[in-house]
């Protein structure tokens, strides 16, 4: 190196010395060092860049022009020209949105502006897009939708370049007509408002040029007057063009210009889809000559009585002689001249003529939240006539800082909030009122009281809403530049005066949108920006406008008041509120208590809290233990809103265009499923990738698990357990906790109600018997009585379930709808043994009735070592359990392992190398990273090895007490090195499999800071697809997600599956003790867990050290899926993760796992879980038991065998009823005649009572074929005369529901006359469907066994009698026209065709306990023919279609058939819940052109769909014609169209099979497995099913017609799951419900079960 460069060096060093010297002078003497340095770097830009800006002065490219022509910002108007106007709709706003207009993509400004032609009223547009207003281009797939969530997408270097964006910024020119007469502006000005356009936009009327304006989410108003009457001066020529080119009178032309990027853009980076384009609406307001410029009308309340203050500002020639009149609901009017204002007076509005008036209110009802009471209020603007009328609805309260605590009334609140962005899956910003109010619907039923707009103003109609309802908001000003902080340099736009008055413009916008709204209760000014003295001006005008002297906050700052470089604290001084983002609880917690420090002493609310990035939010409840706690050290923290309200990913469809911008039409777009970064071409944020995808709703505003956490914790009402007494009416003391701010409980309904571990419910009692008169913040104490079950049953737990329901429906939320419960445990199970030691987990007695079996097992080695025991079988490899088999066949499908990673969570891959992922491309900079604890957990799992281990196993079988046993020692090696060292030893004794696990971490497993679980995996096979457990439920939980209910639950496992848009570890349920895997036909295995290892500590808000185990961990880690952990991991989508259907169930059992965080931790660590939830392997080792027992039974089947078919409960509507009494039983489970000990008078005194069934279990006394009762002349029972008697005289009194003892006998009778169809396939008795048959009146009956097979069918013609379950509810059903059953989730589904209003799906679970009303959206018309359930064109799904017939002009004639995803009714749905479902329809073509009125319709699946190329068929039956006579219409005729696995249309295709059974009305159809049948009227014609599943050639074969005596006019027809039963429901007002057959297993099963029944001598009520 010469002198010269050593000099050059020498110098940079010293200046960099020099430089940090007077920098670090400075900070230490609290100098504003940031301040300054960011100024200098603003004066060092504008000198770099002088020379460009002199030769490029741009609109969207110079920040001190932000609106040209523009109109000042006012309260929203609606010009209403008479008080009589007020009710409807203003006639003085004209919607353009209402045709769609005609827009074109240019690559740029420059490019959009050259095309001057556009202006002229005879330019062809027809090649341009037709798109809808509002919406946005990206949404529509005219451009490339782009998120990111900090960088900018438009400028590679934000710190040098800003103001000016890409030479590549597309552009769109909008194109509409629109008339006007003279006759309407006549008197008027006419105001064009834009309510909202992103970026920018520039617009001309018939070519003049009318103005421009930024600020993408809120109004650009501009005066087009002139330009309507055709001032033209200095317009141009194409201003003059387009006016002598317009040739109707009143017809004008509207363009409007709007790129993509402006400087403005720079202000707008809001961790958002950045969409582009007009996303509100497009309005002409008339506006009278004389008007209301603006208006502030302030209603405060004080002591009992209100304040209305309303500052008129008047406008207009006649303004000085004009008055205003205010009404405010019934009160007097009161009128007032103006007088003349300065404009000092009104900041935002030049000097003219005011009016204040003022009006007192006594005992006003104040507004709130909890009781959102509004007063109407008129101003009438008058000069002689009635010149303008505005109307509002106002709300009395008043908002204040005391003590360190925001008050609302006077009275400290707890925010319940949620970040919420507007965003619609598919239509991007352009929200409608429909969205926004079922976005409130669920924040109010999700006990949420406040929103925070973030971060921008929102649509005028929102504030209404959230006035109406009651919701605090937190409005902010649509301010972040985010970008900036990837220089360093976060407040560089806050501290440069060039942008001062861009920010003040914002801040304007927002006050003037929402300064009349009583929910806006603070006011933000933006969102991470840094801080400078562009917000500090900003504040200081807030306070000064507003009259209501709300509270203003802002996140950006920090502590120290200087400048911000990276991010801010929400400490800054200036700000009302300490506010910030993603602190954890036990940073918080100092903060709050700090009451010394006058800047301290504010209250505290976290902005955004607990990031909800797929499964999530962990550590919530050790927020809300400190929101909720009275100590006066936490009264100052008083809540947060959630980020955020719901998943942002996107449904988008590309266009094909010949745009010249669209430039990567070519590159593969995510089309049809939910989208996010990255899924659009390599420029739509694939940076980012799916962290838009943050919500706690899905994008369709169906609820994650974690909604369901949130509604337990900030539930306005606490219940608490003080005290138990053990008799047999149990009194239980509760406390109930009144947590609202303002009003008490009377409006609440208090339920109770016991359940045992059999999943039945015992009544309760208490008193006093109402919630009325607890005060706010108060408590009452409650008795509760209860009748527990015997003692068997007892000693498997019992819980009592406390609900605070609402009483009537109120602000969205209905009546019944579950406010506030809780679960408490009155008597906790028994542990399986006893023991002084008091470890993580005892076990618990599990309700199953196993065995007494005696003997031992025998081993058998060889290649593989077999071990029978008395009841099953179990194969070793070696050291591994490879098979467990029972008498019932395969129990366990595969290897058990052990298993120590998971499916990683989107928190797990949250770290610095998600952010800044090349990071890791730096030498050693993943072990730094790794150190530091700032690299992701899967990235460290990873690093250290631990995704792929390698077992080496040792043997050693010996015998022992309680059978063989093997003990095993396994090494897991990481790369050649050891990891774990696991002990396992295998107990096999009589009836159950005994596991015992000890696992020792070492080597490089003590290298992470945290392990995903330590646990067991097995395989279940697929027909165990029903879990039982006792722990959290009933959705998912985890170690530090788990505010939920203890007890038993039941599931099936495919529910058990959350569809997070990102697949990751889902489904589990935290703290289990036992779980049961269960078949259809009962047979199944049972899992119990225990340790003895020491508890875990307690979970608390403190930090703590990391132990063993998470916190507050009481039993296992559960979870079962259809998928493994692998292909959860490798799905980057979930429709990308496998079919489902007939797989096998993959069970994790863990002793440790790890929680899901979502708590901050400040820094990288973000999302992070806090530390009291690791599976810290330093803290190892771990031991656990586990036992496997084969073939138990519940007792909750005690009640009935599992079925398909789904009974509403009490509560549910409409409400099918069932009330029958089964006395006495068989000795034993055989249906021999011979052994059937009829004794009459244990019929009498023994008895099971089904009523009102909630499980998922079929009323046992409608499955059997025939009733029986036996005396002492129990000969005579076998004479077929008394079986057709008693049988007539049972189904008798159980259709007027008469109690009747029976007792289930198999009928002797052996006649098996079937119809053979030649060419079918083998029996096949997967169902062995029996039915009781008669051939002629009087005749014996004859039994038809196996109508599951493929072979045999009734006798021809036979007589089918049915079981009326009784009327559904009036209220509920007004027609019954469509019915079916699910094969999938045995769900059921009928339809209602309320001809007042419109057509409704009910769906019932496959629990009973949820049933939903299912509202469709756009429904066509008000009359559904039928529904099916069956495949779809996605593999591997179930979907509901829905046949709509019509019978008015605009569907006369045609089919429509809707696609609705299954199950409709997701797990854990509140009960009654309204659904809207917005459906996907079919394109329909009928063969020669022709149209059908559609009366039947079923989907069918079968063998030949795989080689025909389609995943089904659905066919239609038409409506038969015979009104006339003809006979060529008699019957109808039968259609099928392929089902597509792609696209939309379904092309029907002519069977040539004419059915004459099926009539004008009352028809359907529905296959089975092996049979067709057609129902009309009263009778039921039946088809065998050939192989094939081409159906309609069955119906070539001649049918056994089946007459079903016991109905009037049937209307629909279903068969259950396999095909064992089926039922049809009648038509009518008053509809019926009737079920045919029986299966020959459940007759066993339930001879089987009251035989147990009356060894107890037990009665069960249910």
């Amino acid at each position: 190196m010469d002198d010269g460069a050593q000099l050059s060096v020498w110098t940079l060093l010293l200046g960099a010395l020099i430089t940090c010297s007077i920098l670090g002078f400075c900070h230490r003497r609290s100098w504003q060092w940031r301040l300054l340095l960011l100024q200098g770097i603003n004066v060092l830009r504008r000198l770099l860049w002088l020379p460009w800006r002199l030769c490029r002065r741009n609109f969207w490219e110079d920040c001190a022009v932000f609106g040209d022509r523009k109109l000042a910002a006012h309260a929203p108007m609606r010009y209403y020209p008479s008080v009589a106007a007020v009710e409807g709709k203003s006639p003085n706003i004209v919607d353009l949105g209402e045709k769609d207009w005609r827009m074109h993509i240019f690559e740029n400004p420059q490019a959009a502006l050259s095309c001057s032609q556009v202006h002229d009223r005879s330019f062809d547009d027809q090649q341009w897009h037709e798109v809808p207003i509002p919406s946005n281009w990206q949404m529509l797939g005219l451009a490339t939708p782009i998120y990111t969530n900090i960088t900018f997408p438009f400028t590679p270097v934000p710190l040098l370049l800003a103001p000016y964006v890409s030479s590549r910024n597309p552009t769109a020119l909008y194109r509409t007509h629109f008339t006007i007469s003279a006759e309407q502006i006549k008197g008027h000005r006419v105001h064009l408002v834009f309510q909202a356009v992103g970026s920018a936009v520039m617009a001309w009327v018939d070519g003049q040029y009318v103005g421009y304006s930024q600020d993408s989410m809120t109004a650009a108003e501009f005066d087009i007057t002139d330009a309507l009457q055709g001032k033209a001066e200095n317009a141009g020529d194409s201003a003059a063009a387009a006016l002598l080119s317009r040739t109707a009178e009143g017809d004008h032309v509207l363009v409007a210009m709007v790129p993509m990027w402006c400087d403005g853009s720079y202000l707008e980076d809001q961790d958002q889809w950045w969409l582009t384009g007009l996303h509100r609406g497009v309005e002409l307001h008339l506006v009278p000559e004389l008007r209301l410029a603006d208006y502030e009308a302030t209603a405060v309340e004080a002591e009992g009585a209100g304040l209305l203050t309303v500052r008129c500002h008047l406008a207009g020639a006649n303004a000085s002689g004009a008055s205003v009149r205010l009404t405010l609901g019934q009160m007097e009017p009161m009128t007032k001249t103006p007088e003349r204002c300065a404009a000092s007076a009104s900041p935002l509005q030049e000097e003219g003529w005011c009016v204040t008036l003022q009006l007192r209110v006594p005992k006003v009802r104040p507004w709130s939240a909890e009781d959102p009471f509004l007063y109407p209020l008129l101003l009438e603007v008058t000069a002689g006539a009635t010149a303008q009328v505005e109307r509002i609805k106002v709300g009395f309260r008043c908002v204040d800082i005391r003590d360190g605590q925001l008050r609302v009334n006077r009275r400290p609140i707890t925010i319940a909030g949620a970040n919420v962005h507007e965003m619609h899956p598919t239509r991007g910003k352009a929200i409608t009122e429909e969205d926004m109010i079922l976005d409130i619907q669920c924040l109010k039923r999700g006990n949420f009281n406040a929103v925070r707009n973030c971060h921008y103003p929102h649509h005028p109609r929102w504030y209404e809403l959230c006035d109406e309802y009651g919701l605090y908001v937190v409005d902010e000003a649509n301010i972040e530049t985010h970008g900036f902080v990837e220089n360093l340099a976060i407040s560089l736009l806050a501290c440069d005066w060039a942008w001062r008055a861009q920010f003040l413009h914002r801040t304007r916008n927002m006050f003037q949108r929402a300064k009349n709204h009583c929910s806006v209760i603070v006011w933000s000014l933006g969102n991470e920006s840094g801080w400078g003295p562009n917000f500090a001006a900003c504040m200081d005008a807030l306070r000064r406008w507003d009259p209501h002297e709300r509270p203003v906050q802002y996140e950006g700052g920090q502590s120290h008041g200087d400048a911000v470089l990276l991010f801010g604290d929400g400490q800054q001084p200036s700000s009302d509120i300490i506010c910030p983002m993603y602190w954890s609880p036990p940073m918080i917690m100092p903060l709050a208590a700090n009451m010394k420090d006058s800047l301290m002493s504010r209250p505290v609310i976290l902005c955004e809290y607990s990031h909800a990035l797929g499964n999530s939010n962990g550590s919530l409840h050790s927020y809300w233990e400190l929101f909720w706690s009275s100590k006066p050290e936490h009264r100052r923290m008083q809540g947060g809103f959630v980020w955020e309200w719901a998943d942002a990913a996107v449904k988008v469809t590309r266009r094909r265009t010949l745009d010249p911008v669209n430039k990567s039409q070519d590159e593969p777009w995510l089309e049809g499923h939910y989208g996010y970064g990255g899924d659009f071409g390599p420029s739509s944020g694939k940076q980012d990738r799916n962290f838009a995808v943050d919500g706690i709703l899905f994008p369709d505003r169906s609820p994650h698990p974690a909604y369901f956490e949130f509604k337990r914790l900030q539930q306005p009402v606490a219940f608490g357990l003080r005290s138990t007494t053990s008799a047999e009416a149990t009194e239980v003391t509760v406390n109930v906790t009144n947590r609202y701010a303002f009003k008490d409980l009377g409006h609440l309904t208090l339920l109770a109600f016991l359940s045992d571990a059999a999943g039945r419910s015992h009544p309760c009692t208490f008193e006093p018997a109402t919630l009325a008169g607890i005060p706010a913040g108060q408590s009452r104490e409650f008795i509760v009585k209860a009748s527990l079950p015997d003692s068997a049953l007892r000693a498997c737990g019992c819980w009592l379930t406390l609900q605070a329901v609402q009483s009537e429906e109120q602000q969205m939320i209905p009546a019944k709808f579950v406010v506030a419960e809780e679960c408490l445990t009155v008597c906790p199970p028994q542990p399986l043994a006893s023991s002084e030691t008091v470890g993580i987990c005892r076990g618990s007695v599990a309700p199953v009735a196993s065995p007494s079996l005696s003997g031992t097992a025998v081993v058998e080695h060889g290649d593989v070592t077999l071990v029978k025991a008395p009841n099953y079988v179990a194969r070793f490899k070696q050291g591994t359990l490879a098979a467990l088999s029972g008498p019932s066949g395969t129990l366990l499908g595969e290897d058990l392992r052990h298993c120590f990673s998971r499916a990683s969570t989107d928190n797990d891959r949250c770290g610095l190398d998600f952010f800044v992922p090349h990071v890791l491309r730096i030498p050693m900079a993943n072990r730094i990273l790794d150190w530091s604890g700032h690299l992701s957990l899967q990235a460290s799992w990873l690093l250290n090895g631990l995704e792929t281990l390698e077992p080496s196993q040792e043997v050693e079988w010996s015998n022992s007490a309680s059978g063989p046993t093997l003990q095993v020692k396994e090494v897991f090696l990481c790369r050649g090195q050891p990891c774990f060292v696991v002990r396992t030893e295998y107990v096999v004794g009589p009836g159950k499999l005994e596991v015992s696990v000890h696992v020792v971490p070492t080597g490089a497993a003590c290298n992470v800071a945290t392990l995903p679980r330590v646990g067991l995996q097995l395989k279940l096979p697929s027909e165990m697809s029903k879990m039982s457990w006792l722990g959290y439920g009933p959705h998912e939980t985890y170690p530090d997600r788990k505010a939920a209910d203890w007890k038993v639950h039941c599931s099936q496992v495919d529910d058990l599956h959350v569809p997070y848009v990102v697949p990751s570890e889902n489904g589990g349920r935290a703290d289990v003790h036992w779980a049961a895997f269960t078949a259809p036909s009962g047979e199944g295995l049972l899992l119990q867990y225990s340790c003895n290892d020491e508890p875990a500590p307690d979970s608390v808000p403190q930090d703590q050290e990391p132990s063993k185990r998470p916190a507050g961990t009481r039993g296992a880690q559960l979870s079962a899926s259809r998928y493994t952990m692998e292909e959860v991991e490798a799905a980057s989508h979930r429709h990308k993760l496998p079919t489902a259907t007939a797989r096998p169930v993959q069970v994790h059992l863990d002793t440790a796992h790890l929680g899901v965080g979502g708590v901050g931790e400040g820094g990288s660590k973000l999302w992070a879980t806090a530390t009291q939830f690791f599976v810290s392997p330093q803290k190892g080792p771990w031991r656990y038991q586990g036992q496997f027992l084969e073939g138990a039974r519940s007792v909750e089947e005690l009640a009935g065998p599992g079925s398909n078919l789904l009974l509403a409960s009490k509560d549910m509507a409409p409400r099918v009823e069932y009330l029958a009494q089964l006395q006495g039983a068989l000795k034993q489970a055989s249906l021999e005649a011979r052994r059937a000990a009829c004794r009459w008078e244990e019929l009498l005194n023994r008895s099971l009572l089904l009523e009102d069934i909630e499980e998922s279990f079929f009323p046992s006394m409608l499955e059997t074929s025939t009733y029986w009762t036996c005396g002492p002349m129990r000969w005579f029972c076998h004479l077929p005369i008394f079986r057709t008697i008693w049988h007539k005289l049972v189904v008798l009194w159980l259709s007027s529901f008469r109690p009747v003892a029976a007792l289930f006998l198999r009928s002797q009778a052996t006649s098996t006359d079937t119809c053979t169809v030649p060419g079918s396939c083998p029996s096949r008795t997967n169902g062995n469907l029996m039915m009781q048959m008669q051939t002629k009146p009087g005749k014996a009956a004859v039994q038809s066994e196996g109508l599951g097979s493929q072979s045999q069918v009734p006798t021809c013609p036979a007589t089918l009698e049915g079981v009326s379950f009784g009327k559904v509810s009036t209220s509920q059903i007004d027609e019954c026209s469509g019915l079916a059953a699910s094969r999938v989730n045995a769900g059921l589904y009928w339809v209602n065709n309320d001809s007042g209003a419109g057509p409704v799906l009910y769906g019932i679970t496959k629990t009973g306990q949820h049933m939903a009303r299912l509202q469709i959206q756009d429904a066509g018309s008000n009359d559904w023919e039928d529904i099916a359930v069956g495949p779809g064109p996605e593999p591997g799904k179930s979907y509901i279609y829905i046949a709509d017939i019509g019978d008015n002009n605009r569907y006369r004639g045609t089919v429509q058939l809707y696609r609705v995803e299954e199950p409709v009714v997701p797990n854990g749905r509140d009960r009654n819940a309204d659904i809207w479902i917005k459906p996907e329809r079919f394109d329909v073509t009928w063969p020669q052109g022709k149209k059908y009125d559609c009366e039947a319709m079923f989907v069918d699946q079968g063998k030949g769909a795989e080689q025909a190329g389609t995943v089904g068929r659905v066919y239609v039956i038409t409506k038969g014609d015979n009104r006339n006579g003809d006979p060529q219409w008699r019957g109808g005729d039968v259609f099928y169209a392929d089902l597509p696995r792609w696209g939309q249309r379904l092309d029907f295709v002519a069977t040539g099979v004419r059915l004459d059974v099926v009539l004008a009305t009352g028809a359907d159809i529905a296959p089975s497995g092996n049979l067709i049948a057609v129902r009309t009227y009263g009778e039921i014609r039946m088809w065998p099913r050939p192989c094939e599943w081409s159906v309609h050639e069955a119906l070539r074969k001649s049918p056994c017609g089946v007459q079903s005596k016991n109905e009037r006019q049937g209307e629909a027809i279903a068969f259950g799951k396999d095909g064992e039963n089926y039922l049809t429901v009648s038509e009518g007002r008053y509809p019926e419900v009737w079920y045919f057959g029986m299966t020959q297993r459940f007759k066993a099963e339930m001879m089987h079960k009251a035989e147990a029944l009356m060894q107890q001598n037990t009665t069960i009520s249910h």
